[in-house]
């Protein structure tokens, strides 16, 4: 294979690793959407609070829950970061490839000297 040729195979193999990580990315960006509704409808949840004539069986009872709600927000907090996490190692990863595929493209769009 000339040199050409190998550059416009190296050009094509890093359009199909470009296409890769976009798509990885758009997975990545999707996750982060589900998390943030996840924890925007868990935020849109939250009961009232009991009336003090309801007395202490259902203050308690409203204490527990907010409890568990509080521990509930905390792992959707820890789903989210990791899902930003992911995001941006997917997006860096998308802007590599995406460098290397036009540097490529471009050498192999250049005609060749000898």
């Amino acid at each position: 294979m000339s040199g050409a040729g190998q550059l416009a195979a190296l050009a094509a193999l890093a359009g199909l690793l470009r296409e890769r990580d976009l798509a990885r990315l758009a997975n990545a960006a999707a996750a982060r959407a589900a998390e943030v509704g996840r924890l925007a409808a868990h935020d849109a949840a939250a009961p009232a609070p009991p009336p003090l004539e309801a007395g202490a069986p259902a203050a308690a009872s409203a204490e527990a829950h907010g409890a568990w709600r509080r521990a509930r927000r905390g792992r959707l907090n820890t789903g989210l970061a990791a899902a930003l996490a992911a995001e941006d190692a997917a997006r860096a990863a998308a802007a590599r490839s995406f460098g290397r595929a036009a540097v490529l493209e471009a050498l192999a769009a250049t005609p060749r000297r000898r």
